[in-house]
């Protein structure tokens, strides 16, 4: 099955159905033998598609997830994606996954690129300089660091 590009295009229209892998075809590996426990959960990685939507889109895409009692959880987000900015879909998601109380995963830990999370020359989250007095965290560390603190 060919998805439809809508699901990662870059205007503020509604994701169809149809263009979600998660809200066309989610309902049926549920209701397979896939998953006996009923454990499965759903992910989204948040990339530079998003930069260009207005919040509502993301906000509506995730609530519609919920609204089909599927669990969802994004899985990755960060600064860039392929050297291109992801500042504004990072924003969106952090506004959209705290209203509706999904969970989340930054890109990386440590990176060769600028989803860095701290200014040391790798850029490792455990090159944290202090915990009570953090100096050395870039943009998106200090965004992950009020995220979970």
């Amino acid at each position: 099955m060919v998805l439809g590009p809508s699901a990662c295009d870059w205007s503020s229209a509604k994701v169809p159905v149809k263009s979600s892998a998660i809200l066309s075809l989610g309902q049926s590996l549920l209701d397979s033998n896939v998953d006996p426990l009923n454990n499965l959960i759903f992910s989204q990685h948040i990339y530079e598609q998003w930069n260009h939507n207005s919040q509502d889109k993301l906000f509506h895409f995730q609530g519609t997830v919920l609204d089909t009692n599927k669990a969802l959880i994004v899985t990755e987000y960060g600064a860039e994606n392929a050297s291109i900015s992801t500042s504004k879909a990072t924003k969106a998601m952090f506004q959209s996954v705290n209203k509706l109380g999904i969970g989340r995963f930054v890109w990386i830990w440590s990176a060769d690129d600028n989803n860095n999370l701290t200014i040391s020359p790798k850029g490792h989250g455990v090159d944290i300089n202090d915990c009570q007095q953090l100096t050395n965290l870039t943009p998106l560390g200090k965004q992950v660091w009020d995220d979970n603190h």
